[in-house]
């Protein structure tokens, strides 16, 4: 068996479920791997772990890999070779009878969120898309989960808004028995930037050039774990709380839902599948990351994705059944 050392975005949660389902059912061990899991404490943290040397792989943010492939030479960084989310999930949250109506009342107000958030690392390309700057905006530091973040942004008028991912914004007021959900409003960042995907498993340039059998295999389990998850959704987190998850089993589901309506639900799944881009639209999203974060050089759709380790189409093209 071949150990690989695997860094997801989190501890076990609902939307990881096709990762855990794909262990506990042995596609890993079908395809003669061994999988070592860890989690990372989010989407853009995940990404720059890689640069560690620590792992073989990661799930992250699509667009935090854009910025560590432009500090690198061309050609020498990790790769996405499985996109999952077709939808950027990052979000402002911001009191639904509050003074944010619309992203550009966001000029002039306090927001909060966690220095690694990916929605506040690409906030920039958000502000930009609307006509704005990061500093007509107050950014501040924040500590404490989203759910905690949400609370005092309404009970006691901490800001007007808090960075973060729709659904675990959603899933930590619901772990906290908040009331504070039917408060909130999100503006999605894929209104304005409809370019940007998300998630994505990311593998290191050395087990590209080493072992692409295994970048194979590894692609080939995890799809059918999504597959197998996105089909009986109960089986799925079954297997996340199985591996330990913290938080309930009714928030861990509903969380996995709501990433499948939203952060899975783009059209071109209909004809690309699961895993797939479009390649036009990720060179798009390219250019917008470099620009709005002042790159050092621009990064191709090609060397950030390749999709030449997917399985076949017809193995990626479902819809949820349960």
């Amino acid at each position: 068996m071949k150990k690989l050392r695997v860094r997801l975005n989190h501890t076990p949660m609902g939307p990881l479920a096709g990762f855990f389902l794909a262990e506990d059912r042995s596609y890993f061990a079908d395809e003669g791997l061994e999988i070592e899991w860890s989690g990372a404490r989010g989407a853009s943290a995940a990404i720059a772990d890689i640069a560690t040397g620590n792992y073989d792989a990661v799930y992250g943010d699509i667009n935090s890999l854009t910025t560590l492939l432009a500090s690198l030479p061309e050609g020498t960084g990790p790769q996405a070779v499985f996109v999952a989310f077709n939808r950027t999930p990052l979000t402002v949250s911001v009191r639904a009878e509050g003074p944010v109506q619309m992203p550009r009342d966001l000029i002039g107000r306090t927001l909060y969120g966690h220095p690694h958030d990916s929605a506040r690392i690409f906030f920039p390309a958000y502000a930009r898309a609307l006509g704005f700057a990061v500093t007509d905006v107050d950014i501040r530091d924040a500590q404490g989960s989203l759910g905690e973040l949400v609370r005092a942004m309404i009970e006691d008028k901490a800001g007007e808004g808090v960075f973060g991912f729709v659904n675990s914004t959603i899933a930590s007021l619901s772990d906290m028995n908040s009331p504070h959900e039917a408060n909130t409003r999100f503006l999605e960042y894929s209104s304005a930037l409809p370019d940007f995907y998300g998630n994505a498993l990311v593998v290191t340039r050395a087990l590209l050039d080493r072992d692409p059998e295994a970048v194979r295999g590894l692609v080939r389990a995890v799809s059918r774990g999504f597959r197998d998850a996105i089909r009986d959704h109960r089986a799925g987190i079954d297997s996340v709380m199985a591996h330990g998850a913290e938080m309930s089993y009714a928030v861990n589901l509903r969380r996995f839902t709501g990433t499948l309506e939203r952060e899975m639900s783009h059209p071109e799944r209909e004809h690309l599948g699961i895993g797939d881009v479009d390649p036009a639209r990720l060179s798009r999203s390219c250019e917008q990351v470099v620009t709005a974060l002042n790159l050092a050089r621009q990064v191709s759709a090609e060397e950030l994705f390749s999709p030449t380790f997917l399985p076949a189409l017809n193995e990626r093209r479902f819809e949820p059944s349960t």
